[in-house]
């Protein structure tokens, strides 16, 4: 629960009002102890994603995301990464399949559970070599 629930019924509507067939949550504020490095390593993961997947500058690694079940069920099925690319991934696959995205904003509170900063530079460095990994799939697949 890093996004507070008060963030789902805008989602809902989203997909309700058929606005959407996948909605993502938007970090615009972080809030927590290593809240400045949190932001920025989210910011340069997000341009690094946008540059090498065409995500339009989604927050695809915010974890706050509602789906159509009907339609995000097929895609669960090519799913490469069940960990730490999962949320990346999952965005990607299913804009290629034509799903519609759209995003809200929402506040985002980064829980530690004692990790220190360099666990956090260690996971960021992890999900960046992710998704030089995911991107090389990508483009090698589209060329077959």
């Amino acid at each position: 629960l890093e996004t507070p629930p008060q963030f789902i019924a805008a989602a809902v509507d989203q997909l309700q009002q058929d606005n959407a067939d996948m909605v993502l949550g938007d970090r615009k504020t972080i809030r927590g102890l290593d809240a400045p490095l949190q932001l920025t390593i989210a910011k340069a993961y997000r341009r690094l994603a946008s540059l090498l997947l065409e995500t339009d500058s989604l927050d695809t690694a915010s974890g706050f995301k509602f789906f159509r079940r009907d339609l995000i069920l097929p895609v669960l099925d090519e799913f490469q990464d069940s960990h730490t690319l999962w949320d990346t991934e999952l965005t990607v696959v299913a804009r290629a399949k034509g799903l519609r995205t759209a995003s809200i904003p929402v506040s985002y509170f980064r829980h530690l559970n004692g990790r220190t900063t360099s666990q956090t530079l260690h996971e960021a460095w992890r999900h960046f070599t992710s998704l030089l990994a995911f991107a090389k799939r990508r483009r090698f697949a589209r060329q077959v």
